[in-house]
């Protein structure tokens, strides 16, 4: 009876130790870019430099700012520009937002690079977190 008391109580530890580490609301362990909705507002050809600039508006949806010195980690892009002759160039880099406030909105942009002579056509973008 002593050894069945023993496990029970040792069960019920771990259970309030697992359920008490859990949260359903932005763990500090998150990848944060799952806590921002980024809409692209303006695309910008610089056909003379080979670049193009994507504008974006991000919102910050979760309750808790984000503040990537608080060990939530940097957010990296990356861009893949694609030319009208079917090639593509790939771009990466920092995500340039470096804190915003918990339910705030601001705006920033990206950019990338295609081959001099090269015309335009589309892009594609990713975010990943880098901690």
């Amino acid at each position: 009876m002593k050894y069945l008391f023993n496990i029970l109580a040792v069960s019920a530890l771990f259970g309030a130790l697992f359920f008490t580490s859990c949260s359903d609301d932005d763990s500090d362990n998150d990848c944060f870019v799952d806590n921002l909705l980024i809409v692209p507002t303006d695309t910008t050809d610089y056909a003379l430099s080979n670049s193009v600039t994507i504008d974006f508006d991000v919102t910050n949806t979760s309750s808790r700012d984000f503040d990537p010195a608080s060990n939530l980690g940097y957010i990296n892009y990356t861009m893949i520009v694609t030319t009208t002759d079917g090639t593509s160039y790939e771009t990466s880099d920092l995500f340039p937002i470096l804190s915003l406030s918990a339910g705030a909105t601001t705006t920033t942009f990206i950019s990338g690079d295609y081959g001099a002579g090269k015309t335009f056509a589309s892009y594609t973008y990713s975010l990943e977190c880098r901690f």
